[in-house]
């Protein structure tokens, strides 16, 4: 870092020498060559440079160099590619330092296939598509992905996106003037923009910034405190906040709360725990204090993605200087990292979330005007919130395109399982995928016209009871397996194993507000056959079966190969086949491969789950294996886990799985 400063020093200095146009030419070389080297790869459809140094008034050792990579319509945020243009990005960056860490720009990934599915361009690429300040390096971008003026709340988040970029930057970097001024001369033309003339006429005679009409070299050598320039900083974004909501009219939001009635051990809403307690609680430290807010005042906030719906929203108020908390917050994870949950941050009457990356957490502003709602309820203890009108209807514009853009993935998700580039296990918690969705069903219904507060996973299933009494009987099994996946079973446990796709599919009609929604039945079933292979494990075969026997799952068909067998398998077959749809065939001489493609032959249903003659299998592993089936078209296998269960006295083969199997033993 120490030799990074220096050479960043000597360049600069530089920069006031004949040496410049060298620099240029540096410059001009290493764009070329990250960009070349990012083109090649398939996903990339075109690739764009914004910043000072793209509009002609570089300062060679600051220059702003930020790239834009727009990916095509086939690329996902799950897939490979990302990682894979990250690592192309880095291994160059490593020799032209200044286009800055791969970190940084990840944020400047434009996927096509979310604007194709419906959601809302960025709002940072906008503002500058809109401005004409995008320099095509690769490829073309079309020229319909953004119409319109820059709208007034566009203008806002670059103005969350200033407060953000002074509270993450390095304080190597946030010490130097000429940071400062870059953020300041930024916020003027922001506010500008917002036809605030007077105003920006008014900040640059302020005393303490008349180091803005300094040349740029002369102020990387001159520091500052950051946090009386952050403080300064909130202050103004502050005042600019305040003129655009009261130079129009404002409308008053009175939400309508949904009753909670919770069962006793399911309160509305649970105590969140202190955020990052484990790592910034001290002895005698008070530089902060928590407290909670109900999750349902705030369902709006699209940034709060580990909230559950029936769970407080944790708020941490920061007690000094706004910069300084922040900073010490942000760090925090460097002691005890990916400990805590995203939570709010109160500091010098702005709110913040904070969500923890794997060494650091992620700061993002939250201004007053485009989330009023928030300060209300933080603020104001209230649910009402006023808004100016021209606000209200971006927010809602854009929160329509969320839902569609939501809808539409669903929609496809329902109905196939994206392929990746790379090998990889298809993970899905039902219990994540149920909360995700109720997040975004919470959401919905927070919206207009209906502004309803739902305060609870129980209250928003009967809430869309009543609004869709024809999909009663899947929301009946969706709350019954919800709360069977917390263990709760006072409704008793479900059978319907087509609850993923149906949700699917209720999701993709609610999210864009259709007044009547169609699924499929819940409990939709598949016929299963059970392959087994068995030669001389008699004992094995039997406790096998007898585990078949307590399938939640029934099978339809149990075909047994027995493969020579000379011990009492036959006995044991005759034994079970009261008790199990049992069918065997004889293959004389051990052959595996021909055995399992006897099963195949034979199997009377569609699906043939083989199991070893030595397993267990546990109560639920068929209807695991059919609710796999069902949750997409294009499945075609499914598989699980399988636990070793080490004998009394450990052998090598219990050892093996113990240290390469990661099993416990």
């Amino acid at each position: 870092m120490r030799v990074s400063s220096l050479v960043q020093s000597i360049v600069l200095r530089l920069n006031l020498t004949r040496l410049k146009p060298l620099f240029s030419q540096i410059y001009d070389f290493g764009l070329r060559r990250v960009v070349a080297t990012l083109s090649r790869h398939p996903a990339v459809f075109c690739i764009l440079g914004t910043g000072s140094y793209f509009e002609k008034r570089a300062t060679y050792g600051l220059s702003d160099v930020d790239l834009i990579i727009v990916l095509n319509e086939k690329v996902r945020r799950a897939d490979g590619a990302v990682g894979e243009i990250a690592y192309a990005y880095e291994r160059k960056r490593r020799i032209f330092p200044f286009l800055g860490p791969w970190d940084e720009r990840e944020a400047n990934l434009i996927f096509l296939s979310e604007i194709a599915a419906g959601f809302p361009v960025p709002e940072r690429f906008s503002v500058r598509f809109k401005q004409d300040r995008l320099v095509a390096l690769y490829g073309e971008l079309p020229r319909d992905i953004v119409s319109g003026p820059v709208t007034t709340s566009e203008l806002l988040s670059e103005i969350n996106t200033l407060i953000r970029f002074s509270s993450v930057a390095e304080p190597r970097h946030a010490r130097r003037l000429v940071f400062w001024k870059r953020i300041f001369t930024k916020l003027i033309a922001l506010a500008d923009l917002l036809d605030l003339k007077d105003w920006s006429r008014e900040t640059r005679e302020r005393t303490e910034l008349t180091f803005l009409a300094e040349a740029d070299t002369t102020l990387f050598f001159r520091k500052d405190d950051p946090a009386r320039l952050f403080a300064l900083q909130l202050a103004l974004s502050r005042q600019i906040f305040d003129l655009v909501a009261s130079r129009e009219p404002r409308l008053r939001i009175q939400p309508v709360v949904v009753p909670a009635h919770p069962l006793p051990e399911e309160p509305a809403s649970r105590p969140a725990p202190a955020p990052f307690s484990s790592v910034l609680n001290r002895p005698n430290d008070q530089w902060f204090s928590t407290r909670n807010i109900p999750s349902a005042h705030i369902a709006l906030v699209s940034g709060l993605p580990d909230i559950s719906v029936d769970e407080c929203v944790p708020l941490l108020e920061i007690h000094q200087a706004a910069y300084d908390g922040l900073q010490r917050l942000r760090h925090a994870q460097q002691r005890q990292p990916a400990t805590a949950k995203t939570a709010l941050v109160s500091a010098d009457g702005f709110l913040f979330i904070a969500t923890p990356k794997q060494w650091l957490v992620e700061i993002v502003p939250l201004d007053p005007v485009q989330f009023a709602n928030v300060y209300a309820a933080v603020f104001g203890d209230s649910l009402e919130f006023e808004m100016p009108a021209s606000i209200l209807a971006e927010q809602e514009a854009t929160a329509e395109a969320m839902f569609r853009g939501y809808a539409h993935m669903y929609r496809v998700d329902g109905g196939m399982v994206a392929k990746l580039s790379q090998p990889c296990i298809y993970r899905e918690h039902d219990a994540e995928v149920i909360e995700s969705a109720l997040r975004l069903l919470r959401a919905r219904a927070a919206c207009a016209p209906e502004w309803t507060l739902i305060q609870s996973s129980s209250d928003l299933v009967e809430y869309l009871r009543r609004r869709h009494p024809e999909c009663e009987n899947f929301l009946s099994e969706l709350e019954r397996y919800r709360r069977c996946l917390s263990g709760d079973t006072s409704l008793g446990e479900t059978t319907a194993n087509n609850i993923y796709h149906c949700l699917h599919q209720f999701m993709s009609q609610a999210l864009t507000g259709a007044a009547t929604i169609t699924v499929d039945s819940p409990h939709k079933h598949l016929g299963i056959t059970v392959g087994v292979i068995t030669r001389n494990r008699a004992g094995d075969l039997a406790e096998m079966l007898d585990s078949l026997t307590r399938q939640r799952r029934a099978p339809d068909e149990v075909l047994v190969v027995d493969n020579g067998s000379t011990d009492q398998t036959q006995a044991v077959l005759e034994e079970f086949r009261g008790r199990l749809p049992l069918q065997c065939q004889f293959l004389a001489g051990a052959d595996i491969p021909g055995a399992r493609n006897l099963v195949l032959e034979s199997a009377a249903h569609e699906i043939v789950s083989f199991i070893d003659d030595d397993c267990i299998s546990e109560p639920e592993w068929l209807a695991a294996v059919e609710a796999g089936f069902l949750r997409a078209d294009n499945i075609g296998i499914v598989g699980g886990w399988v636990t070793h269960q080490p004998a009394a006295r450990r052998s090598t083969v219990d050892n093996y799985y113990r240290l390469f199997h990661h099993v416990k033993s």
